[in-house]
C-alpha cells in the first residue's frame, strides 16, 4: 500500500474481518474483537518510515510504501464467505489523535494481502466439558453486575456539527455483597477531541469505590486527566481515601511528557 499525507505524522491500522452476506455487521463486530489487527504503533519502524530509534517526520505530500505484518490468529472461513481487509487511521482511544488535522490518500494498485493457509483435512470435532455450575455461598451476592467486559464501555457519543467537537463517554459500575458488608464501584471516562484542533484531545476519568462495614464507611476516589498539545502530553492523577466522610490520605501525581513523534 502506498499512502500520501498532508501532514507529517499519522498511524495506519489494518484489520482482517470475516464477512458473510446478510450478516456482515454481526460478523464484523465479532471479527474486530477476535481477528487480526495491527497498527504502526510508536515502536514500529514503519510508523516512523525510517527508524524507531531515530524517528523522522514524514514529508507532507510524499508518497511512500508501507508493509504491515499482521498478528497471527486461527480462523475458519466457511465456503462462500469473504475476507475483508480494512485500513484506517484511527482506533480511539488506543491511538492518540495526531497534532494536526490532515487528509490522506491510499493507493492500492499493486497492493496484496498474503495469508498463510492450513491445508484442509477432516479432523474430529473437539469435545468440551459442560459449563461448571456457579457456587452459591451464604452471605455472598451480586448487587450490580456492571458491563460484560468488566471495563467502562461507551454509553453515549455526542457530536457538535457546528464546532466539530466530539465527546464519547464510557461508564461502568458494579456492586457485591459479602458477609462483612458491601462494596460498590462506579467509573466514568470522558474522551473529547475537535476536528480542527486534534492536538488538544483530552481524557477525563473518575473512579469511586465504596465499602460499607458495620459502623464504618470507606471511600476511595480517583481522578485522572490526560491531555495534549502540539508538543507535549500532560498527565495528572489524584487519589483520595476517606473514612466516614473524613479525609484520611490524598496524593496527586503530575507529569509532562514530550510527544516525540507520537
Amino acid at each position: 500500500m502506498r499512502p500520501l499525507l498532508s501532514a507529517a505524522l499519522l498511524p495506519w491500522l489494518a484489520y482482517i474481518a470475516h464477512v458473510a452476506t446478510g450478516i456482515a455487521a454481526l460478523i464484523l463486530i465479532a471479527a474486530v474483537t477476535i481477528a487480526v489487527q495491527r497498527g504502526f504503533d510508536f515502536t514500529d519502524e514503519a510508523y516512523y518510515l525510517l527508524s524507531a530509534r531515530e524517528p523522522q517526520a514524514i514529508a507532507p505530500g510524499q508518497e511512500f510504501t508501507i508493509d504491515i505484518d499482521m498478528h497471527f490468529t486461527s480462523w475458519v472461513f466457511p465456503k462462500g464467505h469473504r475476507i475483508r481487509l480494512a485500513v484506517n487511521n484511527a482506533q480511539w482511544p488506543m491511538f492518540w489523535p495526531t497534532p494536526e488535522p490532515m487528509t490522506t490518500t491510499l493507493r492500492l494498485d499493486g497492493s496484496r494481502l498474503a495469508l498463510p493457509v492450513v491445508p484442509f483435512e477432516r479432523r474430529p470435532a473437539p469435545a468440551f466439558l459442560p459449563p461448571a455450575t456457579d457456587l452459591t455461598l451464604a452471605g455472598y451476592g451480586t448487587l450490580e453486575a456492571g458491563t460484560t467486559s468488566g471495563y467502562g464501555e461507551i454509553s453515549s457519543v455526542d457530536r457538535n456539527p457546528q464546532t466539530g467537537a466530539a465527546v464519547a463517554t464510557a461508564t461502568n459500575g458494579g456492586g457485591s455483597r459479602y458477609p462483612w458488608g458491601t462494596e460498590r464501584t462506579q467509573e466514568t471516562i470522558r474522551h473529547s477531541v475537535t476536528d480542527a484542533a486534534p492536538a488538544g484531545a483530552q481524557v477525563l476519568g473518575t473512579h469511586r469505590m465504596e465499602v460499607d462495614l458495620p459502623g464504618r464507611k470507606l471511600v476511595w476516589d480517583a481522578e485522572l486527566s490526560f491531555s495534549s498539545d502540539r508538543e507535549n502530553f500532560h498527565y495528572r492523577y489524584r487519589r483520595r481515601v476517606s473514612e466516614n466522610g473524613a479525609l484520611l490520605r490524598e496524593k496527586t501525581w503530575t507529569r509532562t511528557i514530550p510527544r516525540d513523534y507520537q
